[in-house]
């Protein structure tokens, strides 16, 4: 009998052999359905020269069965951040005790201290519990391997249990899209216009690009940026100040220019597609001077200086023809190679000219820079 010596019988009446008798009973079905110390009495009926006895009695105790706790198939290895992810926690290995009842809490890199998340009690008739997550915040806030280990809490009859081994849980980065939005002023410009690059960047899931910057590039990624934001706070940034007519941009022609976003801990690197920006040459102006002056004279060699500006962006280079108008069409009589002097860009060129009157001009054919430009012609002569 349990509990005293009037209680629930333990199987059925037994006939003595040699003095004694036993009786095998099964653990986990009433009377002793659940763990603990139980005091059971023996009853002996008696026979018509013995009297019945049921004073003497003995405790045993029934320990909680121990589970085996792991993590399912079911259970989310590799995600993007700011996706959702599954966790399902199996406890098993109980026999006749099942695990409904009790609960399971999650840990992050070990067990202990504050759990990240502990089910409802697990239902009856199941042994598993799950949980689902956002990552992007919270315990899952960033890119990485995470290790994830399991405690079952334990119910009556089924004691406390971890898991074996972590769950291994890697939160990728986002690829964004990365765009150049606007060049401004528009292309083309003229070389020596400052500018400006808004670029953006863009995503799915948790792809904010706060705290990475932007680069920019010319052709290829590869290189050199010529330009690098401040780091980002929402999804573009513009880029502003950019000169151009030196650096990189030194040159009128046409760039591809490339914006690269350098990634932070959840969005990764990635670059845009080229956007174009054409840069023309800068005006040039020529003018003409003669020497020495006064009484024209056939015997006199007049020196023709060509004065060409501005003096910026790399300033002038090549050469000046000098022509003279002959039946209304000016034609080439010599050369003289651009040279500075004295901070200014001159060619020059030396002739003695017949009787009569004679009209010179200058004409400058440019560079990679500068347009090509003709000065206001002089007349020689009587």
């Amino acid at each position: 009998h349990v509990g005293s010596a009037t209680g629930t019988q333990l199987g059925a009446d037994q006939t003595l052999s040699g003095g004694t008798a036993s009786v095998t009973v099964a653990t986990g079905t009433a009377p002793l359905a659940n763990a603990g110390t139980y005091t059971v009495y023996a009853e002996y009926l008696g026979t018509a020269q013995v009297e019945t006895d049921k004073t003497h009695f003995t405790t045993f105790t029934v320990t909680k069965a121990t589970p085996t706790v792991t993590f399912t198939a079911g259970s989310t290895d590799s995600a993007q951040v700011g996706a959702g992810i599954t966790i399902v926690v199996n406890v098993s290995g109980t026999g006749k005790k099942a695990p409904e009842g009790g609960t399971v809490s999650l840990y992050l890199g070990s067990i202990g201290g504050t759990p990240i998340a502990t089910s409802t009690a697990i239902a009856t008739g199941q042994n598993t519990a799950t949980f689902n997550f956002t990552t992007g915040s919270s315990q899952f806030a960033n890119a990485g391997a995470y290790s994830i280990w399991a405690r079952y809490n334990g119910n009556t009859n089924v004691s406390a249990a971890d898991s074996d081994t972590a769950h291994s849980l890697t939160l990728t980065q986002v690829t964004p899209t990365v765009s150049i939005t606007s060049v401004s002023p528009a292309s083309p410009q003229t070389l020596g216009t400052t500018m400006s690059f808004t670029v953006s960047v863009s995503g799915s899931g948790y792809s904010s690009p706060t705290g990475g910057t932007v680069s920019l590039y010319i052709g290829s990624t590869a290189g050199t940026p010529f330009a690098t934001s401040s780091a980002m706070s929402g999804g573009s940034i513009t880029i502003t100040g950019v000169a151009t007519g030196s650096g990189q941009l030194a040159n009128a022609g046409t760039y591809s220019i490339l914006a690269k976003f350098n990634g932070n801990t959840n969005v990764a690197v990635a670059e845009s597609a080229t956007a174009s920006l054409v840069l023309n040459q800068v005006s040039s102006a020529t003018s003409l001077a003669v020497s020495p002056g006064g009484t024209f004279s056939t015997t006199t060699s007049y020196t023709f200086t060509a004065k060409i500006t501005p003096t910026t962006f790399g300033g002038q280079s090549g050469s000046v023809s000098f022509q003279e108008k002959v039946s209304g069409t000016f034609v080439e009589i010599g050369t003289g190679t651009i040279a500075l002097v004295a901070g200014e860009y001159v060619a020059t060129f030396s002739k003695t000219f017949a009787a009569g009157t004679h009209v010179i001009q200058a004409v400058y054919a440019g560079n990679t820079n500068f347009a090509g430009s003709t000065s206001s012609s002089l007349t020689l002569g009587p």
